[in-house]
């Protein structure tokens, strides 16, 4: 689940987002796009993307995370569940 500045979009839905050994890898503009990331903080991951520079984790459990970042002057917020392949 996706909001932007506040609200749910579906525009997201089949975004994903893979944090893997300092490998940060995402679809948000459509295209897959990598680049790396590292944890600043409990809470807050810095990327070197374009698209998504920083991160804020605000829940993190089990097979869950949930956070926030801005993309192109908009706040979004994402839930989202692991999926083992």
């Amino acid at each position: 689940e996706a909001t932007r500045n506040g609200n749910i979009t579906s525009t997201l839905d089949k975004s994903f987002f893979i944090f893997e050994d300092g490998d940060f890898t995402h679809n948000i503009n459509g295209d897959t796009i990598s680049s790396t990331y590292k944890v600043m903080s409990n809470n807050m991951i810095q990327s070197d993307d374009e698209i998504i520079k920083e991160i804020e984790v605000t829940k993190l459990q089990n097979d869950t995370i949930s956070f926030k970042t801005k993309i192109s002057n908009f706040k979004f917020e994402f839930l989202m569940k692991r999926i083992d392949e």
